[in-house]
Parts: structure tokens; C-alpha cells; sequence
């Protein structure tokens, strides 16, 4: 059975295959970013600044594919709901952001990225 990897539009325009839905949590010192990324690891997600905007990208892999977790050659997909394959959102940094402090991390399936604000005398 082949998995559903229609494409997703998000509401700012961008189009994944799989869809990436993100908050952003406005601090009086940062942006912060979430995204649920179940059974991914730090290490299977792409963080990158390309012309002012944030971009998430990297791939759920469908169970039983080399590389992925619980990868077994001998199981067969039966019936499959969720979606998988590659994804990658990009998303507009306001004016204020410093692209040169960018931390993330991945605890317990949600990525959390922050951004920090430059000071009003930095922009």
C-alpha cells in the first residue's frame, strides 16, 4: 500500500508533503517556533535561515524503510492513516529577529526553536 503523500497548503503558501503546522509564540526577548515532529530526532531536521526566513525541513520515513526507526525486513504495511515522507515549511522572520542566535531542540516529539529579538539601537 503506498502512502498518502499528497500535498498539504499552509496558511502561508507554502506546500508540504507532509503537513507541518507551527505556532509562534511572540517573548518580550524572543520568537519561539513549535512544531510537532513525532518519532523524529534532532538529528532528522534541518534548521536553516535562507533570506530571512525560518526553514524546517527533513523526512518522517515510513516504518520498515532502511534508516528509520523500528525498521524490520520482515513486516508488511497492512493499512496506513499517517502521513510520512519529506516536509519542509519556510517561514517569515519579522524585522526584528536576529538570524545570528538560532537555538533548537527536540524533547519528547515537539521541536521548539528559538529566535532572539535584536535590540531596538541593533536593527
Amino acid at each position: 500500500m503506498e502512502a498518502d503523500r499528497g500535498s498539504h497548503r499552509t496558511s502561508d503558501g507554502s506546500s508540504t508533503a507532509v503537513p507541518l503546522p507551527v505556532d509562534r509564540i511572540d517573548m518580550p526577548d524572543c520568537y519561539t517556533f513549535v512544531a510537532d515532529m513525532p518519532g523524529l530526532r534532532q538529528r532528522d531536521i534541518k534548521i536553516q535561515v535562507v533570506q530571512r526566513r525560518l526553514v524546517i525541513s527533513g523526512e518522517r520515513r515510513l516504518p520498515g524503510d532502511p534508516g528509520s526507526a523500528g525498521n524490520s525486513s520482515n513486516q508488511r504495511q497492512q493499512h496506513i492513516e499517517r502521513r510520512f515522507g519529506q516536509f519542509s515549511r519556510a517561514i517569515p522572520l519579522p524585522a526584528d529577529a536576529d538570524v545570528r542566535g538560532i537555538n533548537a531542540s527536540v524533547e519528547f516529539g515537539v521541536l521548539t526553536v528559538t529566535v532572539h529579538k535584536q535590540h531596538i539601537g541593533e536593527l
